[in-house]
């Protein structure tokens, strides 16, 4: 796949190429970000990923501005995780409203309030090595699995553990095969991910947003969707009274709202979890673009489209069937 840090060599040879370089959207809401396993096995670091001060700190600790420029040529927007802004629940005053707060939601480069917030939790460095640990004292290393594949992805985390080292903070990334990911993330094996997001909004991506459908990106990990899905038979049980089981909740009642109006504004209740609750998934990057190479002798295709994520049905969306040879 063509990326953004292709656009200056594809530019340097359009003419003797006989080609235009357009530019469309990647189709990725959030292009970059990090996924908590709250499922994780290990206590200690599960108690961390479910308290909000760590979350946030890990958030507000993220240079997204040096992000974006490094990695996208300044071509995204830094973002906390959430849908686009297009997205039909955010067309009322109240949800325009709702994404901004959203999408603004720990996102300024304050590292000297990171480390506050660490503090306050007792996320300290008790042997003085230059490393916090965790409150009990024990080694705090968290790992970071990574697609392979996901050339600019690995290259915005390698920033994101800088940005971490400089609040004493330990991440490593485990960069392998996307089916060994899985096989990780099914049996919340995995204490965190990387990975983008397209689904706008819980009627494009349901697991996403609340643990109810069984899938990799499943919010909190897969197991808590599957003991949704099969009714406490398989899984691992929701935490009573968590975010996870709130907005399971109100999935439940939006989904059989037959009005329109009202069910988006049931979905904003879920939406404004996010918010109060949040960072639940840290977003660094989105709305991103990727360069499209058109030879010179194929006519009508349009110069804005949206790219990828199997959600929006590229490439039919930019009408191919429009699309002559001369």
């Amino acid at each position: 796949n063509l990326v953004v840090k292709d656009i200056p060599l594809l530019k340097e040879n359009e003419a003797r190429g006989g080609y235009k370089v357009i530019m469309w959207q990647n189709g990725y809401a959030v292009a970059t970000g990090l996924r908590f396993h709250y499922c994780y096995a290990d206590k200690g670091y599960a108690d961390l990923f479910w308290n909000q001060k760590f979350r946030q700190a890990l958030s507000w600790a993220i240079d997204r501005e040096r992000i974006n420029d490094i990695v996208f040529l300044g071509t995204g927007r830094p973002q906390a995780h959430a849908p686009f802004p297009s997205t039909s629940e955010f067309q009322t005053p109240r949800g325009k409203k709702l994404w901004e707060e959203w999408s603004k939601l720990c996102v300024d480069h304050r590292p000297d309030l990171a480390m506050k917030l660490l503090d306050e939790i007792g996320v300290v460095d008790k042997n003085n090595d230059g490393w916090r640990e965790k409150p009990d004292g024990s080694e705090l290393s968290l790992i970071l699995d990574v697609d392979v594949n996901a050339k600019e992805r690995i290259e915005a985390m390698q920033l994101v553990v800088q940005d971490y080292q400089k609040i004493g903070i330990k991440m490593t990334l485990n960069v392998i095969d996307g089916t060994l990911l899985s096989q990780r993330i099914n049996t919340c094996e995995s204490m965190m991910r990387e990975r983008n997001s397209a689904a706008s909004g819980l009627y494009v991506g349901q697991s996403e947003w609340a643990p109810v459908e069984v899938t990799d990106y499943a919010v909190g990990g897969r197991p808590y969707a599957e003991w949704y899905t099969t009714g406490g038979k398989a899984g691992i049980p929701i935490p009573p009274g968590s975010f996870l089981e709130r907005t399971a909740k109100i999935y439940e009642e939006a989904s059989v709202i037959v009005d329109e109006a009202k069910r988006d504004d049931r979905l904003l209740d879920l939406y404004q979890i996010w918010v109060d609750e949040g960072p639940i998934m840290i977003g660094v990057i989105g709305d991103t673009v990727a360069p499209v190479v058109v030879k010179n002798n194929l006519k009508n295709v349009p110069d804005f489209g949206v790219l990828g994520a199997w959600v929006y049905g590229y490439p039919s969306t930019a009408d191919p069937e429009q699309w002559y040879k001369v």
